[in-house]
């Protein structure tokens, strides 16, 4: 016993958009005696608001991503990189893909979601979940200036998600190699963001369309021999680079687990986050479905506000555990939170110009203001987890590296 606690290893599995909020009380929890490793594939998470602007050449790498082995460093948590694997609640065990076993007395998993399984013969692939994938292909672009033989780019998936990130690299293109390098984006249903109100998806669609890019509707990648793609109808792209925007399904680690899941693969939980036959983990963002909310969006916005209810939660449990109270009486206590979704979430996507397409429910509006609030609630939540010695950015520095490289 340490300063009033009994012994408590926290684990944390993954490094998620929802998790992160922990390392805000890292410090005062290894005050008390709390121990805690964070296991991750990846020593940085990519904030998904920001990407599709840093493949189209506004934001650089540091500026979109945390540096989650660097905030293990900063308070004291330890870093272990690898992928788990497995977990047995019973022993209260994780296990990574190298055989490394951890042990924990509550666990937190934010490991995101997965993209379905892309085509035989995928080489040249680039998903989009987990988000650092992404790294390659923003390597590849910036060959481009120096390509001499035509490149073409598709995307399969027409979604937010999707379409954001071809809007964005079709502006790059744009700027460095009009001439050798095309993008089409294919998407199943018969427009783009389908789920967005019609008007806004023909806006899109309109602007993507006067800037040079291809759409195909109502058609799937389903085959990627070399230097092409083939449609489920037929149809064949030349393709260099596919990029794997198709949606999400659970992560593989939950196959090896004894947790509900749902159809999708996403470890169902109650509304504090905790999974029902194992009150002492936790599981948010992307990879959970919460009790009630099963069909919300896998968007960013929600593992966020999932963060504080995920903290002052695990918090509760931990001091349950240090008075050496069994799990289970934290378990539906009137000390958990429960997260409440937005009613109704609005959600900013960057076009590539100057402006940014606003969404709440039925109510759009495309306007500059919309690019500027974007970037105001984005750099204002990555900034808070900015480390002592990584500056910080203005909303008017992004704004004018927008301008700058393309005007609306």
């Amino acid at each position: 016993m340490q300063n009033g606690y009994a012994s408590v290893h926290l684990l944390l599995i993954g490094g998620g958009h929802a998790s992160v909020a922990l390392f805000e009380r890292a410090v005062a929890w290894r005050k008390r005696g709390i121990d805690i490793t964070m296991v991750s594939d990846h020593p940085h998470l990519y904030y998904s608001g920001m990407v599709p602007e840093h493949l189209g050449g506004v934001y650089g790498e540091d500026e979109v991503r945390i540096d989650l082995k660097g905030w293990c460093q900063h308070t004291g948590i330890t870093w272990h990189r690898g992928r788990v694997v497995r977990m047995d609640p019973t022993a209260r065990t994780a296990t990574t893909a190298y055989g490394t076993t951890l042990p924990y007395d509550v666990a937190v998993v934010d490991v995101g979601a997965s993209n379905p399984t892309p085509p035989e013969g995928s080489a040249q692939i680039t998903g989009t979940k987990p988000m650092h994938q992404i790294a390659r292909l923003e390597a590849w672009l910036r060959t481009l200036p120096e390509r001499t033989s035509q490149q073409h780019v598709v995307i399969a998936g027409g979604g937010a998600a999707g379409t954001e990130l071809a809007l964005n690299i079709q502006a790059r293109i744009r700027r460095t190699a009009p001439r050798t390098c095309t993008i089409t984006v294919v998407e199943p249903a018969d427009r783009l963001i389908p789920l967005f109100p019609e008007g806004s998806s023909q806006r899109v669609a309109d602007l993507f369309a006067r800037q040079g890019g291809r759409l195909y509707t109502g058609a799937r990648v389903q085959h990627r021999p070399p230097d092409r793609v083939v449609l489920d109808n037929g149809t064949r792209l030349p393709c260099t680079q596919l990029v794997w925007a198709t949606g999400s399904v659970g992560p593989p680690l939950w196959q090896c687990t004894p947790f509900s899941c749902t159809d999708q693969g996403f470890v169902k939980v109650i509304d504090s986050l905790q999974i029902p036959s194992a009150p002492r983990v936790f599981a948010a963002g992307d990879c959970a479905a919460v009790d009630g909310y099963a069909d919300l969006p896998r968007i960013g916005v929600h593992a966020v506000k999932q963060g504080p209810v995920l903290a002052e939660n695990v918090d509760h449990m931990l001091k349950h555990l240090r008075n050496g109270n069994p799990p289970e009486r934290a378990y539906h206590s009137a000390g958990l939170r429960a997260f409440k979704p937005y009613p109704v979430a609005p959600l900013i996507l960057s076009t590539g110009t100057e402006q940014g397409l606003w969404r709440a429910g039925p109510v759009w509006w495309m306007r500059p203001a919309a690019l500027r609030m974007k970037h105001l609630v984005d750099l204002r939540w990555m900034n808070r987890y900015r480390l002592p010695h990584q500056s910080t950015w203005s909303p008017l520095s992004a704004a004018h590296a927008r301008s700058a490289q393309h005007p609306a």
